[in-house]
């Protein structure tokens, strides 16, 4: 601008030749904005030299990009910075170590760590190539490798589950269990408790006596019968010696007799002294034990010295007196009396039949179940009185039942289709007589306005009123119907007997009420045309 000046008064006038050129500020960093920190720079402008603002300096927004982990030469200062997220390294995935600025915690490097094999993350599974399961006698083996990598982690062995056997089974002579995974089959001998014997019995030989018993295998329950038979008389022998004065030892003769094994035989007391002999007891075997077979027992009879000595003749056999070859002088010889045991044993015992061997035990039978008690049957005293449920009603008019004046239909629930069906007829009748009403009077209306009527219309209004007055006798029928027929005290069905009459009434009032309107229909139309 230019400065004019008077030179009288002095006046000075201001005139803008060339516009203001503005300032131009250069500024200078004082200090560098980070990432952290804003910096400041100062400024001046280059023209004129006024100072930006009052003091000439303005701050520097942060800067992201300006790392104060950068050392001033550039490079990353390493000691300063900060460890961020660590993703560890897997079977099959490296890691990964995130170093953030310790101004921003922005990532500004990322160190890659190698596979670790030993980090299966994703956890096992079972491998079945490699995996089998246990048997009854061979063990198992479970694999299970890694889901990522397939590496073998873990191998688990597992042991043979042994035989599961069942029950034993009787087969017989042995029995038998079977293991329940099929592998293998057991058979043992059968293993008895102790016999269950019945009482002995005598045997027809007097000798012996025989007993039957049952085994009962403890195991599998088989029933195997035996039986034994034991030897408890026995015949012996007594050998009769006679003894004469002289010593002369002469045989008199031999008895059989039979006793009780282990009994004690002998002569009794007063046989010891019979017929002029005494029984020479240091001789005798006296008081022999008998034994099952072979037991002989040996008595000597002395004569005695007060007695001639006789010359018996013993039997069988005959003894000579003088010892000579003659036989002129033989006499018969009595033999003493025989000798029995202390108890007396039958020489003759009764004879026995031969015993039957005891049978089996059978096992018991299951009780059968008892069958349920059949109601006994009633009979109805008037069979020309149907019962209830008879389907036979439906054939012919509802009748009473006896002298309760009950209907029959009462003796079954109430139905409550039969209960819509009325109703239905009912408010039928109700609306069709209504809408008459109401038409008549539009139709007087009509009348009086136009001072004319037909013959004919007036025939056909009556057949109209009367097809109206006509759906009464379906309405009030199947009212009465309901309420004769019908106990609401009783249980509540869908349909019973009486609903067949009920849909037939109900059909006579549609039928009805179709007829009533197509006749009202055709009037319309009569009208309609009179009109045009």
């Amino acid at each position: 601008y230019i400065i004019y000046k008077c030179g009288i008064c002095k006046f000075e006038q201001r005139v803008d030749d060339k516009p203001a050129t503005g300032h131009k500020f250069v500024f200078t960093t004082i200090r560098p904005a980070t990432c952290k920190d804003e910096g400041l720079e100062k400024g001046a402008c280059e023209v004129c030299h006024e100072l930006y603002g009052l003091t000439g300096e303005r701050a520097i927004p942060v800067d992201p990009a300006n790392h104060v982990c950068y050392k001033e030469d550039g490079e990353l200062d390493r000691d300063v910075l900060v460890k961020g997220i660590v993703t560890d390294a897997t079977c099959i995935q490296k890691g990964n170590i995130e170093w953030l600025c310790p101004g921003c915690d922005a990532v500004v490097e990322n160190e890659e760590t190698p596979f670790d094999p030993a980090n299966h993350i994703h956890g096992n599974k079972l491998e079945d190539t490699q995996s089998y399961a246990a048997t009854c006698t061979v063990p198992g083996k479970e694999v299970f490798v890694c889901v990522d990598c397939n590496k073998v982690l873990q191998e688990k062995e597992l042991p043979a589950l042994g035989h599961d056997f069942g029950d034993w089974k009787d087969n017989g002579d042995t029995h038998t269990r079977a293991c329940s995974r099929g592998d293998a089959t057991e058979t043992a001998a059968h293993g008895y408790g102790d016999t269950v014997w019945n009482a002995w019995t005598d045997n027809s030989d007097g000798l012996t006596q025989t007993r039957t018993g049952i085994d009962t295998c403890t195991v599998c329950g088989h029933i195997e019968g035996k039986s034994e038979t034991r030897t408890v008389n026995a015949d012996y022998i007594v050998e009769i010696y006679t003894v004469d004065a002289n010593g002369n030892t002469v045989p008199a003769g031999t008895v059989t007799l039979r006793g009780k094994i282990g009994d004690n035989v002998s002569v009794p007391a007063d046989s010891r002294v019979m017929g002029g002999y005494t029984l020479d007891e240091t001789r005798s075997n006296l008081d022999a034990v008998l034994a099952e077979k072979d037991t002989v027992l040996r008595v000597y009879f002395n004569v005695n010295p007060s007695t001639p000595t006789p010359t018996p003749t013993p039997t069988p056999g005959t003894t000579d007196d003088d010892d000579d070859d003659d036989d002129d002088d033989d006499e018969p010889y009595t033999p003493p009396t025989v000798v029995v045991p202390d108890e007396p044993v039958p020489l003759v015992p009764a004879e026995v039949g031969p015993v039957a061997p005891v049978a089996p035990v059978a096992p018991v039978a299951p009780v059968a179940p008892v069958a349920p008690v059949t109601p006994p049957t009633i009979e109805v005293e008037d069979p020309e009185v149907p019962l209830a449920n008879d389907p036979g009603l439906l054939a012919g008019p509802l009748t009473e039942a006896g002298d309760d004046e009950v209907p029959l239909a009462l003796r079954a629930g109430w139905s409550l289709v039969n209960l819509l069906l009325t109703i239905f007829t009912a408010l039928t009748a109700a609306w069709q007589l209504l809408s008459r009403k109401k038409k008549d009077e539009d139709e007087d209306e009509e009348k009086v306005q136009n001072a004319q009527t037909t013959e004919d219309e007036e025939d056909k209004d009556d057949r109209r009123s009367r097809l109206r007055l006509l759906s009464l006798v379906p309405a009030v029928g199947s009212v009465l119907l309901f309420i004769l027929n019908e106990n609401l005290r009783n249980p509540m069905v869908l349909v019973n007997r009486l609903t067949v009459v009920m849909v037939m009434i109900a059909a006579v009032q549609v039928a009805l009420m179709v007829l009533t309107a197509q006749s009202e229909d055709d009037q319309d139309d009569r009208q309609e045309t009179a009109q045009a």
